[in-house]
């Protein structure tokens, strides 16, 4: 992990958005609120990796996945799709072994028991 990161993790994120809203960075760099964690208990820090995607299809999300670098967040912008899932634990065990530091997807996942078991934290818009 880059001391950038470390450090980081030990700053609230309250105030990393007072600090974003400083540079200009657009919603002072807060997620959409409809986004939720799946493990409230788990938080992730770390350069932000979007994977484009539409319409439930998660092979996009594998390639990233196995492409993926330590400490890097993977972001799936599913334009909201709601009618089918994007991750499952399957998937996210294989991110968590890569070294990523967290998965945020803009549409489902499912497997929520097998999702809060594992290290990696996940948001999403919703669970099915």
């Amino acid at each position: 992990m880059s001391n950038y990161s470390h450090a980081q993790k030990k700053i609230s994120p309250a105030l990393l958005c007072d600090g974003m809203q400083k540079l200009g960075i657009a919603k002072n760099g807060a997620m959409d609120a409809s986004l939720m964690p799946i493990d409230e208990q788990k938080f992730m820090v770390g350069t932000a990796c979007t994977v484009d995607t539409e319409d439930g299809d998660n092979f996009p999300i594998h390639v990233a996945i196995y492409q993926g670098k330590p400490d890097y967040v993977l972001i799936v912008a599913g334009k909201n799709s709601m009618e089918r899932a994007y991750l499952c634990d399957l998937l996210a065990r294989a991110a968590d072994a890569v070294g990523l530091s967290g998965i945020v997807v803009d549409g489902c996942v499912r497997d929520k028991l097998g999702l809060k078991e594992l290290a990696i934290p996940v948001y999403s818009k919703g669970i099915m």
